[in-house]
């Protein structure tokens, strides 16, 4: 029984010495907005719009596949909307939080191209203005969304730090760019 005990305290081990191999990455930067499109938000309804945040942080579990936290962030003022009943204007806000898996099957010390797929919750708010006076919109919508990254390209200047762009689908922008760090 001790053998066991001590064979599988070994191994449980040498799974968290080697998980720690891994390295950090910190990612911030900016999508297209497409995230209203999941909640059947045409875009070109938005008079103003916010530039939308994107930030992750990721760690190597091998030197091909990474998991990652992603959050991202936007925001825009509606055109004034006539409706049959009344008119309004909306200041929308949406925000999302993923947990991604990225596989790089190019990873260079420079260079790295991969793809992702990540899941979590997107909410989205809106700040409703009546400007008839009449009517109600629901103010609220929330729910579990998919997002499949096609392409990440990240390029390293410097050992630690680089530039990243990115081409997916779904809840988190249709395309992407920024900086990244790697520790």
């Amino acid at each position: 029984m001790k053998k066991t005990i001590f064979t599988l305290a070994l191994a449980l081990t040498s799974i968290f010495v080697s998980a720690q191999k891994g390295k950090f990455t910190i990612a911030l930067g900016t999508t297209e907005n497409a995230t209203p499109w999941a909640f059947g938000v045409n875009k070109d309804f938005f008079e103003k719009k916010s530039i939308p945040i994107h930030f992750e942080a990721g760690y190597h579990l091998t030197n091909k596949l990474q998991l990652a936290l992603a959050v991202n962030h936007s925001s825009g003022e509606t055109k004034e909307l006539d409706l049959i009943f009344f008119s309004y204007k909306a200041d929308l806000k949406v925000t999302s939080v993923m947990l991604r898996t990225n596989f790089f099957w190019l990873n260079k010390e420079k260079f790295q191209l991969g793809s992702g797929l990540g899941m979590g919750y997107v909410s989205a708010s809106e700040d409703v203005t009546s400007i008839s006076g009449v009517g109600t919109v629901d103010p609220t919508e929330s729910a579990f969304r998919i997002h499949l990254n096609l392409l990440d390209a990240r390029y390293f200047f410097t050992e630690k730090i680089g530039v990243y762009g990115n081409f997916g689908f779904a809840a988190q922008g249709l395309y992407g760019i920024g900086v990244i760090g790697r520790f």
